[in-house]
């Protein structure tokens, strides 16, 4: 009996020693399931950035990302977008490497998936003395879901680069910097650049909402017209824009001047949509500016 009662008194004890190893399998299984995704995953991005940048090496001198000779670099630039940190890193280490088509390749990439410490590199590239560099810069920052270093945006608003003021302009709009509004006011009414002018038409619209309603009435005398037609007008960029704020359909300007006359005092504007102004509130870690 008594060794009857000592098998029976072993027999949990055996139970939980098989229960307990059994969860350490599991736990280390787990584990290195876990080790092997990182390390293929790091593996798969550097093998995909080593055959993005082989593939550009081989390039044709003078070839442009328009022509089939650059297929071969867009389909490892899709690749790499899922590359996560690590991609990023080595796109944004190697970004200078080359030339300034090597730039806007490494640079469109980091913009397809926003990693949160691209913000402090690109801000940097702004201080480029090559605008394309700069534009291109800017370009990306403007993809990205927020920024936390707005006093450069305000800067370049003022760069001698029209290409540099407009995507600047187009950056300040989509990030509501409320901040740039006498930047932007300035820029709708004395920008020697057409599209620059056109843009600020909504940078000011979204930025004022209601103080913005007479410079655009103002705007409706600019007769610049960009090479795109008359469809960008400065004047039919101003006129769309009021429509949205004000919810009227006037055309000429003396109609709304007449309506503003009349309604200025107690005009409280129509919000315009959250689909009309695309506004993001996604958020992203802080960033120390350079």
């Amino acid at each position: 009996m008594s060794g009857m009662a000592g098998q029976e008194a072993r027999t949990p004890r055996r139970r939980r020693r098989l229960v307990f190893i059994g969860g350490l399998a599991v736990a280390a299984g787990l584990l290195a399931a876990v080790l092997t995704a990182t390390a293929s995953s790091t593996v798969r991005a550097r093998y995909y950035f080593w055959r993005l940048e082989r593939a550009y090496q081989a390039l044709p001198y003078g070839t442009t990302a328009a022509s089939p000779q650059f297929n071969p670099v867009m389909h490892y630039q899709r690749k790499l977008a899922g590359g996560g940190e690590v991609a990023a890193d080595l796109l944004l280490e190697s970004r200078h490497k080359h030339d300034y088509l090597w730039y806007w390749i490494t640079t469109t990439s980091i913009g397809t998936f926003h990693p949160p410490r691209a913000e402090g590199p690109l801000l940097a590239d702004t201080q480029s003395e090559n605008w394309v560099v700069v534009r291109q810069a800017v370009h990306i920052l403007y993809a990205l879901p927020q920024l936390h270093c707005q006093e450069r945006m305000l800067e370049l608003l003022g760069h001698p680069s029209a290409g540099v003021r407009g995507t600047t302009v187009r950056l300040v709009t989509r990030h509501r910097m409320k901040e740039a509004y006498p930047l932007v006011s300035h820029l709708l009414q004395s920008d020697p650049q057409v599209m620059v002018r056109a843009l600020s038409a909504h940078a000011v619209t979204r930025l004022g909402g209601r103080k913005a309603v007479p410079l655009l009435i103002q705007a409706l005398d600019d007769p610049g017209v960009t090479r795109s037609g008359s469809g960008r007008s400065v004047r039919g960029a101003a006129r769309f824009w009021l429509q949205v704020l004000t919810g009227q359909t006037f055309v000429d300007k003396e109609e709304w001047e007449r309506w503003w006359e009349e309604n200025a005092g107690d005009y409280t504007g129509a919000s315009p949509t959250r689909s009309t102004f695309l506004i993001s509130t996604a958020h992203t870690p802080e960033t120390t500016c350079p």
